[in-house]
């Protein structure tokens, strides 16, 4: 881990050696250092993992950022030890932190909004992280039988309506439905709602 208060020291040394006016400004979760051919970014908080750091200090030379219309960005995140290090491509100089992902997408906007003028709320962010393979594969596996499950879920909801529906046309209480379908009879009476409204 670097202290932000060093790589802070280091990016001012390096722009006052370059002949670079200093401009810092602060950001709700980052801190602009300087102004003029680039804007390296240090995230505001006290240490920052050495794979963001080295990122921000690879951006001391840099050119223009983009400026102007709404921005869709990709977030490359990387685990750093307790942290996610974050690079954003498309924005010159745009490196950023989170302790986790679904933090990246609100620090990536509010780093890019420094950057490029352009407001937080325009920045349109995919994340994209790097992990164990394994792992990932194993992600994937559980997404697709989620949503296999889902799937399944909703068939059973629309079969279990049109039963109950028939059922119930048939002259049955709901007490024997209930007791036919092992559900209780206050769910053959929400799905006889259901039939209803659908």
């Amino acid at each position: 881990m670097t202290k932000r208060t060093e790589l802070l020291k280091e990016i001012r040394a390096f722009a006052k050696e370059a002949g670079l006016e200093i401009d810092e400004t602060e950001g709700g979760n980052h801190t602009k250092v300087w102004s003029g051919d680039g804007a390296p970014l240090s995230p505001g908080t006290r240490k920052i993992p050495e794979l963001t750091a080295t990122a921000i200090r690879k951006q001391l030379v840099m050119t223009e950022t983009r400026k102007g219309d709404e921005m869709k960005v990709t977030a490359h995140a990387v685990r750093s030890g307790d942290w996610w290090s974050v690079d954003v491509p498309e924005v010159d100089g745009l490196f950023t932190q989170a302790r986790r992902l679904d933090q990246i997408p609100a620090m990536v906007a509010d780093a890019g909004e420094l950057l490029t003028d352009i407001p937080a709320a325009e920045f349109e962010v995919t994340l994209d992280y790097d992990f164990d393979p394994a792992a990932r594969r194993e992600i994937e596996e559980v997404k697709q039988l989620n949503a296999a499950a889902q799937r399944a879920v909703d068939e059973a909801s629309r079969q279990s309506r049109a039963v109950v529906h028939d059922l119930r046309q048939r002259g049955l209480s709901v007490r024997e439905i209930g007791v036919m379908l092992g559900i209780t009879p206050s769910r053959v009476s929400q799905l006889g709602k259901d039939k209803a409204t659908a």
